[in-house]
């Protein structure tokens, strides 16, 4: 399908045919289009010479290079500074940070139920924010994902938003965004006759029409950036930031950014991005799934590093423990808090059942709490209360650990070397499951996918589709069958697989769309890049959007 454009009013841009007169009215104005342009012409060179840069480096891990400390940037690591941002009374304990998408207005309004009911009270102030995914919990669906969730939060952060079974006014909590990477376009709208850049898209929605808003209910524009891998990535971040409050007469700081460290790259510039987002930075979050499937995209013609079988890679493995120590000790050195990762455990129905995934649920939050973490991601609800009890004991209501840096950067080779285990058919079979019932959900419009009592985001299908072309491509031996993996073998797998989830209630023609993607990927021995950016590619040419 070839989208049709229309032009906005505002010399330069353009935006899709058919979005309904409700978001011009409260999102999509002249003012925003103007601002917008101007802020994708001024860093739409920095952005490309960012993608240019990764693109560089992924030439070099291709040929056996991998991420290096950066000679030029040794003194800012070497150096005792500490980022400028501190944290605002509304973010100062975040023991647990409520992930969900907005495009239903109900995830929403049971999200701040949960947090306003459960977080409990800290000097005046919740002990949980409320994380607006627009990225990986979402599928890039335009008009009903994209806008539509902007525009539920809009009404919600003005208590205007009605969903039967709620109250119209809530109290409303602190909220963060994420925004979609720098890697990605918003085709969606063109500026100057190109797309434009869809975290700059996502940024200036979130920010430009909330901002008085924001502050009207005491707390101010907050974003969870996603992503980086280079300075320069981080450069271009900081430089839209200002932009944004320059074009609103707001102070240096208004903005307030959790970064997400998440992929190989970004283990080694964990200083660089704190100095070029020290007016912004406030907290480093610990993406251990996001982090894995970039590893596997980093290193995919690595023919020594295969990674085994699941059981073999928890938070304790060596590479992952090293990795995320690092991280906390650049956090304490530079005056940063250190958040947890996800928990993706699901609350049941069933009584015992329940009982055993909150123990789950707490035992994770108690791992995370003994690595000097100051909270923690959860993707339910019903998650809260186990996840504060835990940070609430173990912090003595305190928002930061007591805990001296050590400031030495572990080695390279240390970070980068995978755990040692089996790989198994057991495992293989596993990761065509969730690949395949991940890529159907999100061709269905959504981007956070319950399957076998967890909540998966984009991360998994990135880390199920990578470690099966790995397993296929590097010409390895199933441990459990001593046959080898191949392209027949993965295919007859996949027929399997798709079958069972059309059984449990997967939307047939969204598992044939998936399984037709991922069966392309595998017969490829170009292992690519990020999958979801192959998904959304079709749904763009496939769908309205």
């Amino acid at each position: 399908m070839v989208l049709q454009y229309e032009t906005t009013g505002v010399k330069g841009v353009k935006i899709v045919q058919g979005v309904p007169v409700k978001f011009y009215e409260r999102l999509l104005t002249q003012d925003f289009f103007s601002t917008l342009r101007d802020l994708e012409r001024i860093t739409r060179d920095d952005r490309a010479e960012a993608l240019q840069v990764r693109a560089a480096a992924q030439e070099a891990y291709n040929k056996g290079d991998i991420p290096k400390y950066r000679n030029e940037t040794k003194e800012i690591r070497g150096s005792p500074w500490k980022v400028n941002k501190k944290r605002p009374d509304d973010l100062k304990f975040q023991y647990a940070e409520l992930v969900s998408p907005v495009s239903k207005a109900s995830r929403i309004k049971r999200g701040f139920d949960a947090i306003t009911r459960h977080g409990l009270h800290i000097n005046g102030y919740y002990a949980a924010v409320f994380f607006a995914d627009g990225e990986d919990a979402e599928s890039p669906f335009f008009i009903p994902n994209v806008l539509e969730g902007q525009l539920n939060l809009h009404l919600a952060l003005r208590n205007e938003l009605e969903i039967e079974g709620y109250p119209t006014k809530q109290i409303i909590p602190a909220v963060k965004y994420r925004p979609r990477g720098i890697h990605l376009d918003e085709v969606n709208v063109l500026v100057d006759d190109k797309p434009i850049s869809a975290m700059v898209f996502d940024l200036a929605l979130f920010y430009l029409p909330n901002l008085k808003q924001l502050q009207s209910n005491g707390s101010n524009p907050y974003f969870y950036i996603p992503k980086l891998e280079t300075p320069q990535d981080a450069a271009y971040v900081a430089k839209n930031q200002k932009n944004l409050e320059d074009s609103t007469n707001q102070a240096r700081g208004t903005i307030h950014n959790s970064l997400i460290i998440e992929t190989a790259p970004a283990l080694v510039h964990m200083d660089e991005f704190a100095h070029e987002l020290k007016d912004y930075v406030g907290e480093y979050s610990f993406g251990r799934y996001d982090m894995l499937f970039h590893m596997l995209m980093t290193f995919a013609r690595h023919s020594d590093k295969i990674l085994p079988d699941e059981k073999f890679v928890s938070m304790d493995s060596p590479f992952l423990a090293l990795a995320q120590a690092s991280m906390v000790d650049v956090c304490y050195r530079r005056g940063i808090y250190p958040q947890g990762g996800m928990e993706a455990w699901v609350p049941q129905k069933d009584r015992k059942a329940n009982a055993d995934i909150s123990e789950k649920i707490r035992v994770g939050a108690l791992g995370e709490l003994k690595k000097y973490m100051t909270g923690k991601w959860i993707l339910h609800p019903d998650s809260v209360d186990d996840i504060i009890t835990v940070f609430m004991a173990g912090m003595n209501g305190k928002p930061f650990h007591d805990y001296s840096p050590s400031g030495i950067h572990p080695n390279e080779n240390l970070l980068f070397k995978y755990p040692t285990g089996l790989v198994t058919q057991e495992d293989t079979k596993l990761s065509g499951y969730f690949a395949l019932g991940y890529l159907a959900d999100f061709f269905g419009g959504n981007g956070a996918s319950q399957m076998k009592m967890k909540m998966f985001d984009a991360a998994v299908v990135e880390i199920q589709t990578f470690k099966l072309s790995e397993r296929k491509n590097k010409g390895i031996l199933f441990d459990d069958t001593e046959t080898p993996v191949t392209l027949d073998w993965m295919v007859e797998m996949l027929d399997e697989q798709e079958a069972e989830l059309i059984k449990e209630g997967k939307n047939p023609e969204h598992i044939k769309m998936a399984k037709a993607l991922l069966g392309e990927r595998l017969r490829s021995t170009d292992p690519g890049k990020h999958i979801i950016a192959d998904a959304y590619q079709i749904i763009s040419e496939q769908r309205s959007l």
